[in-house]
């Protein structure tokens, strides 16, 4: 059966509706301090991955656990609040990861905005060959909390937030390679977390950069659906290494790049297509790209006109 994008949002009042929001987690909520508990959660389910992202401004308590046959990772976006998990504090960006079965425990004060992706095991198990720098800690047998330096944080909290969003603003029939793409997307600043705080710095890159930009340029040439998770794989490196190499040779990360080179190719298609036979619609689609608005921002940003102009420009030039 063909996986969708399902997304739900849900307002709460008090502690009751919060307990209802999370009902699938079999946690305990205890609100600490009187006061009125308000907020909002946003849940989605991209394919087989959950996400779950809200807030909410109150003093708690909570105990138990996500799940049994998931893995989850989580992390906080807010300032001047306080949180805590197994009585470690939290720095905003901070990535928490707790194994299927794993019990939570946490405190929460003030204004918190918060987000988790769940995955199963066994797709969980795919992802170990991108974590090759973590392969001699104990990273993914207990709880534990990774934290990167401040400036990896702070992109950490922007990229989990346009995510979020993007989520939210979704076409909901996405499936197939967009919606395996939107789950690689919202994985990544979780792995980017842990690889950035437990790989060493002073790691060497095992592959000359150009070379290894040429590699990933040559598999997407041949491969263009292609998301940073499947170049790992493709590649057998390690995501941290890729996101060394990309910002070391071109400056920007691979993700960026991706996108940089999708866009290229979709104006190659807008120039060289018929306006009364293709649509904008149809090459955003044909290249990754659903979110149409965005797409659209993106694209005269980098070329200073809309997709809407490139292809009228075809027309313009037969006539």
């Amino acid at each position: 059966m063909e996986c969708h994008l399902q997304t739900v949002r849900m307002d709460f009042g008090n502690i009751e509706d919060f307990r209802q929001c999370i009902r699938g987690a079999e946690l305990e909520v205890v609100q600490l301090k009187p006061g009125h508990f308000t907020g909002s959660m946003v849940s989605a389910n991209v394919g087989d991955l959950v996400l779950s992202a809200g807030q909410f401004k109150s003093a708690v308590r909570s105990r138990g656990r996500f799940s049994d046959k998931h893995i989850t990772f989580g992390t906080f976006m807010g300032d001047g609040s306080l949180m805590s998990q197994w009585n470690l504090d939290c720095l905003p960006g901070d990535i928490f990861f707790m194994p299927a079965g794993a019990e939570q425990e946490g405190r929460a004060a003030g204004l918190q905005s918060y987000a988790t992706v769940s995955l199963g095991v066994d797709a969980f198990d795919k992802l170990s060959p991108l974590l090759e720098a973590l392969k001699d800690f104990a990273t993914w047998e207990r709880p534990r909390r990774h934290r990167a330096s401040p400036l990896v944080r702070a992109r950490i909290r922007e990229h989990v937030k346009g995510l979020v969003s993007r989520v939210e603003n979704a076409n909901p029939s996405i499936s197939g390679r967009p919606l395996a793409m939107l789950q690689h997307s919202l994985l990544l600043p979780f792995l980017i977390g842990v690889v950035a705080a437990n790989d060493p710095s002073s790691r060497r890159v095992a592959q000359p950069g150009a070379s290894l930009v040429r590699k990933v340029e040559d598999l997407i040439e041949e491969q263009p659906a292609q998301s940073v998770i499947d170049i790992c794989h493709g590649l057998g490196v390690s995501l941290r290494t890729l996101q060394r190499v990309f910002h070391e040779s071109l400056g920007i990360g691979p993700t960026r790049y991706l996108a940089v080179r999708r866009l290229a190719s979709a104006r190659s298609a807008l120039l060289a297509a018929d306006p009364d036979e293709t649509t904008v619609t149809a090459v955003a689609l044909d290249h990754g790209f659903w979110e149409l608005g965005r797409f659209a921002g993106y694209y005269r940003q980098m070329f200073g006109e809309s997709p809407s102009e490139t292809l009228r420009r075809r027309k313009g030039r037969s006539s």
